[in-house]
């Protein structure tokens, strides 16, 4: 049976993220080979989601059910508060850890934390995104 595989446009002009981008987060979501793509990909989900580029459901194969539902409920709440969503990038950091530890920085938009050697889960925080999300966990399904 093969993995569903998110729908992926095109990386935006207006605001780039800052590495090249594949088709698809990764083949296998039971093994995260490169958390820095992965990291990207998915801030780049999340921010076209933001902007009614991207359908929220697109996130579900690769996010726990929690992180689904704590997007969608920001995204709801911005959405009722904001009549447009404020244009911003992602930055991301990458490290391994045996728990997720992130360095804070005024400046950082979104920092992807690898657990343990065999990574199987890993953290992302979104600072500056339009909804608000600072910290959440993701796991890899």
């Amino acid at each position: 049976m093969s993995v569903p595989q998110p729908v992926v446009g095109a990386c935006l002009p207006s605001h780039p993220i800052p590495v090249p981008l594949p088709d698809a987060i990764h083949t296998d979501p039971h093994r995260l080979d490169d958390p820095l793509v992965f990291g990207h990909r998915l801030a780049q989900m999340i921010w076209e989601v933001c902007h009614d580029r991207r359908s929220i459901e697109q996130l579900i194969p690769w996010v726990t059910e929690s992180v689904y539902e704590n997007v969608l409920h920001r995204l709801i709440l911005y959405r009722f508060n904001h009549a447009n969503a404020p244009e911003h990038t992602a930055e991301i950091r990458v490290g391994a850890h045996r728990g997720v530890e992130v360095t804070p920085d005024e400046h950082e938009y979104c920092c992807v934390v690898a657990v343990g050697r065999d990574t199987h889960g890993m953290a992302l925080r979104i600072r500056h995104f339009p909804f608000g999300l600072r910290a959440t966990a993701l796991g890899i399904l």
